[in-house]
């Protein structure tokens, strides 16, 4: 469905209460995600699992009201060198190992208000080095970024301190990674803080301000010269409907594929695991 009503802020009344309800439905799913990421479990069963248990959690909230509310952004869980939206389908999933790297990724969003959770973990146990301190200047140049967003600093300013925090243990944040602004119905506003600027990857300059809302998302790869990505062969699972486009379709199953998007997920993200054809491509 589109959305055109006037722009609420976090000094609407009632945002906070939505963004407060939806991030405790995240916190809480996430940590049951975290218990259950253990040697031999299959990945795709977690992800279906995680988000079966975010629309049972919204259910509980605001229940009296008609509103959107539910999954933001389908659970990822990506393990080790997948550097993230990882959600397979069941032909094609996998059992994580003891000493996996995961990396897990959700979104929940109350009347269209999103809150957008990840954390890493090692599987059991692991005595790899690198993992251990990539793992560890990720979470310190997350926090630090965080500090940066304050009235008065820039993107650039979250920018540098993430880069300083790296360098600090030899590892390099991951280019072509953007933390954006949240908005309502909004995951990816464009408004965005780059993990690291490079001579063709640069953004425009913004002051953070009263009421802004992001999404930080930094990303560190053990790389100690580079950090930069490889195409996968890995199958794409999780989509998002270009609001902005027109689309023109010819069959009867893609106009009826389109209108369930468009009634189930709202402008949010969708994985193929939603549909009972998640052999769809």
């Amino acid at each position: 469905m589109e959305h055109t009503e006037q722009e609420q802020t976090l000094s609407s009344p009632g945002v906070i209460d939505k963004f407060q309800a939806a991030g405790k439905i995240a916190q809480q799913v996430l940590g049951e995600l975290i218990e259950k990421c253990q040697p031999g479990a299959d990945i795709h069963e977690l992800c279906t699992f995680g988000n079966k248990r975010i629309n049972e959690e919204c259910a509980k909230v605001y229940f009296n009201k008609k509103m959107d509310k539910g999954v933001a952004f389908p659970v990822s869980i990506a393990p080790n060198d997948i550097c993230g939206h990882f959600a397979p389908i069941k032909e094609e999933s996998f059992a994580l190992n003891a000493g996996d790297l995961v990396k897990i990724d959700l979104g929940v969003h109350i009347d269209g208000f999103p809150v957008s959770l990840a954390h890493t973990i090692v599987v059991g146990s692991t005595s790899d080095e690198l993992k251990l301190k990539t793992a560890t200047a990720a979470y310190h140049a997350l926090v630090s970024a965080v500090k940066q967003l304050v009235p008065g600093k820039t993107n650039a300013d979250a920018t540098k301190i993430i880069s300083d925090a790296c360098g600090l243990f030899n590892v390099q944040p991951l280019e072509g990674v953007l933390s954006h602004e949240i908005k309502r119905y909004i995951l990816d506003g464009n408004t965005v803080i780059i993990n690291k600027e490079t001579v063709d990857q640069k953004v425009d300059t913004h002051e953070f301000k009263v009421n802004d809302v992001f999404a930080v998302d930094v990303i560190v790869s053990g790389n100690e010269t580079e950090g930069k990505s490889k195409e996968s062969e890995l199958r794409t699972t999780i989509f998002k409907r270009n609001i902005d486009a027109n689309y023109d379709l010819k069959t009867k199953n893609g106009r009826q594929f389109l209108s369930e998007v468009k009634n189930r997920f709202a402008d949010f993200c969708f994985s193929l695991n939603d549909f009972e054809d998640a052999l769809v491509s």
